[in-house]
C-alpha cells in the first residue's frame, strides 16, 4: 500500500496537490520487478554486502544507488538501531539531495543525524513526516504529490525524484521508503 508521495525540487513552488488513494497505483503494478532490492539480515555475515554508487560518481541529475547494507554506513547508529537495519529514509534523502544538488556533502549518516535531531526517528523507525523538514534543512523543497501513477510520472518527467512512503508488506514488514526517479524501457517506474 502506497502511503504518501513527496517530490523534490530546488526553489520550486508548492504544487498544491493533495494525497489521494493509492489503490489505482497499486493495481497498475508499476513497481513489479522494477527495483533492485538486496537482502538484509541482522547477521552481517549472512547479509550480502552491497556496493553503492562510488561518491566520485555522484552528480547532479542522477540518483545514485545507495544501499543500506553498504559497509560504508550499515553499522552506523540510527533510530536506536543501525542504518543497515532501518536506514531507508536517510538513504533516500541522501540520494535525492545528490540528484538535485550534485553535492557530496550529505552522506546517509548526515541525513540520519538531521532526521534524528528533528525528532523523527526512534525505536528502529522513521516517521514519514520527516520529509518536509529534513528537505528544508538541506535546502530542498518537498511537495506532496497525489498518489496516482500519472502524477508520479509527471514529476519524474519533470526531473524531480519522488520519495515514496510504502506501507507495511510492500517491500518490508514495516513502513519503508523508496526513491522513484525514472521510467524504464517497459514504461515502469524505477
Amino acid at each position: 500500500v502506497l502511503v504518501l508521495l513527496i517530490c523534490f525540487g530546488i526553489g520550486t513552488e508548492a504544487l498544491g496537490v493533495a494525497q489521494s488513494s493509492a489503490d489505482a497505483l497499486d493495481e497498475s503494478n508499476v513497481f513489479s520487478g522494477a527495483l533492485p532490492l538486496l537482502p538484509f539480515s541482522d547477521d552481517p555475515k549472512a547479509a550480502r554486502a552491497a556496493t553503492s554508487t562510488p561518491q566520485q560518481d555522484w552528480k547532479q541529475g542522477t540518483v545514485p544507488s545507495l544501499y543500506q547494507n553498504d559497509p560504508q554506513w550499515s553499522a552506523k547508529p540510527y533510530a536506536s538501531s543501525t542504518l543497515g537495519a532501518c536506514g531507508q529514509a536517510p538513504l533516500c534523502m541522501a540520494m535525492v539531495n545528490v540528484a538535485l544538488t550534485g553535492s557530496h556533502d550529505v552522506l546517509p549518516m548526515d541525513a540520519a543525524k538531521t532526521i534524528e535531531e528533528g525528532g523523527f526517528a526512534s525505536n528502529g523507525a522513521t516517521d514519514a513526516s520527516f520529509i518536509p523538514e529534513t528537505a528544508a534543512a538541506l535546502g530542498l523543497d518537498a511537495v506532496e504529490v497525489s498518489a496516482d501513477e500519472s502524477s508520479v510520472r509527471r514529476q519524474i518527467i519533470a526531473g524531480k525524484p519522488v520519495i515514496c512512503v510504502m506501507g507495511p508488506g510492500d517491500f518490508a514488514e514495516t513502513q519503508s521508503f523508496i526513491v522513484l526517479s525514472g521510467i524504464d524501457m517497459d514504461s515502469k517506474l524505477v
